[in-house]
């Protein structure tokens, strides 16, 4: 039988506030909790990585309903399918691999980290719930999940434009102009 949407929401949430739970009481025993300026302008005010353990369950229960209707398909019993857990592990490797480069070179340039996410999410549908959550997992470890959400929706916005709207756009254009 079929978890109910309710089911899913408070499970994803919960796996979620867990984790960020995990994440901030290992900031706090080493120190405190971090807080991050956007762009890493001090005169722009902090933003405390505590609020992750609003946010990120937040944005589980509003994946939800997206996830479970991939998940489930056409079948009754929810499974992760193939695609779903590539997703998830290529959004935390992605998110991961930021938050490395941060750890390793607070002084980092950024350009090349936000072309390479660029690249991902012209190439990959990086606006599916679980490749979100999974970036945001994987950066909150450096940065918290503030700050990387407002790349992840940009770029995943980009993304959805780009597969859900121009690439359809050229291959309709595609086919009247060869009159199929």
């Amino acid at each position: 039988m079929a978890l109910s949407i309710g089911s899913w929401r408070l499970r994803l949430a919960a796996i979620a506030a867990g984790l960020v739970a995990l994440h901030l009481g290992w900031e706090w025993s080493q120190g405190g909790i971090a807080s991050h300026h956007f762009l890493a302008d001090p005169s722009i005010p902090a933003i405390s990585n505590a609020w992750g353990l609003l946010w990120l369950p937040l944005l589980a229960v509003l994946y939800a309903p997206s996830l479970r209707r991939r998940a489930i398909g056409t079948g009754l019993r929810p499974r992760w399918r193939p695609a779903m857990v590539a997703g998830l592990l290529g959004g935390l490797a992605a998110g991961a691999a930021i938050a490395t480069f941060v750890i390793i070179r607070p002084d980092i340039d950024g350009t090349w980290v936000l072309s390479s996410l660029l690249a991902l999410s012209l190439a990959f549908p990086v606006w599916r719930g679980e490749i979100v959550l999974g970036f945001l997992a994987g950066a909150m470890v450096a940065i918290g999940t503030i700050l990387p959400s407002i790349f992840a929706f940009a770029f995943a916005a980009i993304s959805f434009a780009v597969h859900r709207g121009l690439l359809p756009g050229l291959k309709q254009l595609s086919k009247r102009a060869s009159g199929r």
